[in-house]
């Protein structure tokens, strides 16, 4: 059966991808960095661009595990503030910054601005790493940022994000409402996609 490596630590990328996984293919063994205790690497997100820092933790973490790999970086884009927070998402209120505190400083940063000029995206980039090959896919989902947190669901910035089409924030949302819109979703969708070509390739 192949196996794949998550390269990420965070429980709830690892249940999200885990169960989007199950939904399309049911013969693979899914890893996380659990795995391997405090074994493994801490990679630095050092780079300025989502798919900068995605290719890092894929690369570094093969290295180091010689399993197929794969990370993924996902960023928040808010327009009204010039696309940040961006790359700098998971520490947008400082370094080790809490969800919450993330979440504040988006909403303080955009008091007063109109609910017509709220857009935003979130935008994940995949990377794939095995002996032969790395490779990228993206995934975007368009919205807006809320006034106020709603929800208590999800992680991140989901209690302040409404994607087009709903009208509840991804923090109001089971799992299974979210991968409806879900730019995490969209990026593994066209992974397995091609997963499942190298995988019915090699068990031939």
């Amino acid at each position: 059966m192949p196996e794949l490596l998550l390269s990420t630590k965070n429980q709830h990328k690892i249940l999200e991808i885990q169960e989007i996984f199950r939904s399309v293919i049911s013969d693979c063994t899914v890893l996380s960095l659990d795995s391997y205790s405090d074994i493994a690497p801490n990679v630095e997100e050092t780079l300025d661009t989502i798919e900068g820092n995605a290719y890092l933790k894929s690369i570094e973490i093969f290295r180091f595990a010689q399993i197929p790999t794969l990370s993924d970086d996902s960023g928040l884009e808010i327009d009204a503030i010039g696309g940040k927070p961006g790359v700098f998402s998971s520490r947008y209120a400082g370094e080790n910054a809490s969800d919450s505190s993330n979440r504040k400083r988006v909403l303080d940063e955009l008091q007063g601005v109109p609910n017509e000029l709220r857009t935003a995206r979130f935008r994940t980039v995949i990377c794939y790493t095995d002996h032969l090959r790395t490779m990228f896919f993206e995934g975007v989902c368009e919205g807006f940022i809320t006034n106020e947190e709603f929800g208590e669901r999800g992680f991140g910035y989901d209690q302040i994000f409404v994607p087009i089409g709903s009208s509840k924030t991804f923090g109001q949302m089971d799992m299974s409402e979210k991968n409806v819109f879900s730019h995490r979703k969209k990026a593994l969708s066209k992974f397995l996609e091609f997963y499942k070509t190298i995988n019915e390739y090699h068990l031939r």
